[in-house]
């Protein structure tokens, strides 16, 4: 818990504070005179420095691959393709996510004119999860078929198309179109199998290892939860957390999944548990989205329960790491769930100020775009 009023809203305004990387990008003039070699290598430095800057400093890390850019387009006339890919991922861990969009069109663009047909379906999966993103879920199918649609003599098909088809499923669950997930979730488990050599295998021995399999059985169980199949759900949910101890990876969103569904049994005891357990699983593994997202469905949980102290610990945590390392997805969540668990204790000047933080949130997200 915070000590005073003054401290706890310093921390929120700390989070929504404006960098300079959030100005207009500047135009490189050009009309100067070519760089040489040296302009070229401190370009390289520019780009070294960027990617190996820890998780936690994106802001630095862009302003970096900004002046990098800058330099490449003074010298050739053109973009570095990496460095684009490198500020779209940025972009979207902090949740500016027209930029990531803007980064990944350009990259798209780049290889159609240059032919590279891997790096266009590349870069058409990364448009597509930039999209995805935004809750722009049918442009972001879209974006996933062009990408299907790409025949990559470099890849097979099943290196092709999993992504997309995995991704396509996520999208229909997000637009609670459940049956259409369930189908592409089953596609894209039957290229993981295949891709792993184990199409003829049982899905326990295929599991182990295998992050596109277990994905898919997530997904799956995701798209049962959707369609009111609960035993179905945890069945697949089950099956996903039952590879081997050292292989943890997807197991916080296999948590948050069944948690899901106990709570819509009723069972809300077992669905906090769930959702603690995903939250320890995330932390040990250092998966901050994890983290953020069990925090925020441990507070909505403690909102509808009536538990509002517990609320507000929960959504503080979610904007303690915030606050550290800039991951924006579910600030807005643990903003307005303060917001409301703040109204509720009879604290208004406390709730009125979450909300005005998430207003002013929501704002400067648009005005990022």
């Amino acid at each position: 818990m915070y000590k005073s009023f003054s401290n706890l809203i310093s921390i929120v305004l700390t989070c929504l504070s404006v960098s300079p990387l959030f100005v207009t990008e500047a135009s490189p003039e050009r009309g100067t005179n070519a760089m040489d070699l040296p302009q070229l290598e401190r370009a390289s430095r520019l780009v070294k420095e960027a990617i190996t800057l820890d998780d936690n400093q994106p802001e630095k890390a862009i302003a970096l691959l900004k002046q990098a850019l800058q330099i490449y387009s003074q010298v050739n006339k053109s973009v570095d393709e990496f460095v684009l890919e490198e500020l779209g991922g940025l972009y979207l861990q902090i949740g500016q996510y027209q930029r990531a969009i803007d980064a990944y069109e350009k990259i798209v663009n780049l290889s159609r004119q240059n032919k590279y047909r891997f790096l266009e379906q590349k870069a058409l999966n990364e448009l597509g999860y930039a999209y995805m993103l935004s809750d722009n879920c049918l442009k972001a199918i879209e974006i996933y078929q062009q990408a299907l649609a790409i025949d990559n003599p470099e890849l097979s098909p099943i290196e092709n198309n999993f992504k997309s088809l995995s991704d396509i499923g996520t999208c229909y669950e997000h637009l609670g179109q459940y049956q259409k997930a369930l189908e592409f979730h089953q596609q894209a488990l039957a290229i993981a199998k295949i891709n792993n050599g184990s199409n003829n295998g049982s899905i326990n021995e295929s599991i182990n290892g295998n992050l596109d399999i277990k994905n898919s059985l997530i997904g799956m169980a995701e798209a049962y939860t959707g369609l009111g199949e609960y035993p179905k759900a945890k069945e697949f949910f089950n099956l996903a957390l039952a590879s081997k101890d050292r292989f943890t990876d997807g197991n916080d969103r296999a948590k948050i999944g069944l948690g899901n569904v106990y709570k819509k049994l009723g069972k809300v005891e077992s669905a906090i548990d769930l959702y603690q357990q995903a939250f320890d699983i995330a932390r040990q593994n250092n998966i901050k989205e994890g983290e953020i997202n069990a925090l925020n469905l441990l507070g909505k949980t403690y909102l509808e329960l009536g538990q509002y102290q517990k609320a507000v610990e929960s959504f503080l945590k979610t904007v303690e790491i915030v606050k550290r390392t800039h991951h924006y997805r579910g600030f807005l969540t643990a903003l307005n769930g303060l917001g409301k668990a703040y109204e509720k204790l009879g604290q208004y000047n406390l709730s009125r100020a979450y909300f005005q933080a998430s207003l002013a949130f929501k704002m400067q997200s648009s005005d990022r775009d």
